[in-house]
């Protein structure tokens, strides 16, 4: 996007949220985020599909509720908030439209879907990238993940793939243009984290590492749902994913997608998908956690102030879950009802192996999936790869202290996950 254009975003974001402190400042409350204003907002079949979902005016309040009390979000934020949400609340409308139109949605194939369920920042991205350029894969894009129905595949593609791709230019601006495409650049057809899908249910699982003020009550409302609830939250998921294969030859390829480990209820997925494989990336916790911190902090910014900080606080927040889920992939490891018969139901990759000898990583993958890594695809891969190694030079780097935090301290808390896993350091 052009310098100048990013400019002018910036200031009319400053200046917005200037009017919302001075408002706020002499006692008059400007709120944009609310519940009851986001549903004067919709549409009248947006409005009665939402009464009809409890959980979701449940996931909706609360959300709400945590991120308009005092002030806390600026008044951009809540504003694009606002969008967004509608957007979803929207969406819902076309979802059940377009299952009502064409049931065979809910019969479309996945055989032996393979999910990467792992931390962030442990190259799962990287390698979600490369392993689809195989196009024995179906990968579900960005946009596709944000605008699943009508299903992909007609008229208008072009027309929402542009759509998105504008959405997440601007969004990218108010994220710190560099610093976001540095670190996790959002590209319309690039695979993506299944938890944008999530957000159709207002399960906002990702939202209780961005601010302060979503530690303890919502951050336990939403890391620990009924499992009833996770149940339909992952067969929604289902659902949707065969929407966005509707129009892909599910019977010749395997769906191939990725959610990071926060959000993810093993049981609950795996009875969703009860042939499904999942691979784990692991990495040094000291520098995955160090990268993580830089993510979040990136990606917080569009719903912070100008000049606002609050690194310490990421630190905290991004060790606490890091600590959590790691010690839930072990239960999983250990528990005898999530292992398959047939095939190898986890496999493990080590970040190092991966950045040392990616194509050698991809085929030692393969194996375990039984496949075969064909000539094409590995041409493509590496075509990708030669392309990844120019366009990620000189990324900035910052240090665990910068979070509150030290590489002793997070390697001794970490141990046990270190020792289980055999994590290359």
């Amino acid at each position: 996007m052009n310098i100048l254009l990013r400019f002018l975003i910036l200031s009319l974001k400053f200046i917005v949220d200037l009017i919302g402190d001075i408002f706020h400042a002499f006692g008059l409350k400007v709120s944009l985020l609310s519940y009851d204003s986001l549903v004067r907002s919709l549409s009248k079949p947006a409005k009665t599909e939402l009464m009809k979902a409890v959980y979701v005016q449940d996931n909706l309040k609360m959300f709400t509720k945590y991120f308009t009390a005092g002030n806390r979000v600026p008044l951009s934020a809540q504003f694009f908030f606002k969008i967004w949400a509608t957007n979803l609340l929207e969406m819902r409308v076309r979802i059940n439209r377009c299952l009502k139109e064409d049931p065979s949605i809910y019969r479309v194939p996945f055989r032996r879907p393979v999910f990467f369920v792992t931390l962030w920042r442990t190259g799962s991205t990287h390698l979600h990238h490369l392993m689809s350029q195989d196009k024995k894969w179906r990968c579900p894009e960005l946009w596709e993940l944000e605008d699943c129905a009508p299903p992909p595949g007609g008229f208008d593609d072009e027309r929402r793939i542009k759509k998105s791709a504008l959405k997440w230019d601007i969004t990218s601006v108010l994220m710190g243009w560099n610093d976001i495409n540095k670190v996790h650049k959002f590209n319309a057809r690039n695979p993506e984290d299944l938890l944008i899908l999530y957000h159709t249910d207002f399960a906002m699982v990702q939202t209780a590492l961005m601010h302060e003020y979503v530690e303890g009550v919502y951050m336990d409302f939403v890391c620990n749902p009924k499992e009833s609830l996770q149940n339909i939250y992952d067969r929604n998921l289902k659902t949707r994913l065969q929407m966005i294969c509707r129009n892909s030859d599910m019977e010749r390829r395997r769906l191939l997608t990725m959610i990071h480990t926060f959000p993810v209820h093993m049981e609950s997925l795996l009875e969703t998908f009860p042939d499904a494989q999942i691979i784990t990336l692991h990495r040094d916790p000291a520098n995955q956690i160090k990268s993580a911190c830089e993510l979040i902090k990136v990606n917080t910014q569009s719903t912070k102030r100008i000049f606002a900080s609050d690194n310490v606080g990421y630190g905290r927040r991004v060790f606490k879950a890091v600590l959590r889920d790691t010690k839930r992939m072990i239960k999983w490891r250990e528990d005898p009802k999530l292992q398959a018969k047939d095939f190898e139901r986890f496999i493990d990759v080590q970040f190092k192996d991966l950045i040392e000898d990616p194509i050698g990583t991809v085929e030692y993958i393969y194996k375990k999936l039984d496949m075969t890594l064909d000539q094409e695809a590995k041409v493509n891969m590496l075509n990708f790869l030669n392309d990844h190694t120019k366009s990620t030079k000189n990324t900035k780097v910052s240090k665990l202290f910068d979070y509150g935090l030290t590489e002793d301290y997070v390697r001794d808390s970490l141990k046990y996950y270190i020792d289980y896993f055999n994590v290359k350091l």
